[in-house]
C-alpha cells in the first residue's frame, strides 16, 4: 500500500485481502485515514 511509510501492509494474494505486518507497523495511522471501508483501526 502506497500510504504506508514503512511498507507494513501487504496483499495476501491467496486470501485476497491486505494484511498488516504488526512487527513492521509504526502505528502512524496513515492507512486508517485513507481506508474508504473503515476496515483499519489503529489503537
Amino acid at each position: 500500500m502506497e500510504e504506508c511509510p514503512v511498507e507494513a501492509i501487504i496483499l495476501d494474494e491467496e486470501e485476497g485481502f491486505a494484511v498488516v505486518d504488526e512487527e513492521e507497523c509504526v502505528d502512524c495511522g496513515a492507512c486508517e485515514e485513507t481506508c474508504t471501508s473503515e476496515a483499519i483501526e489503529v489503537e
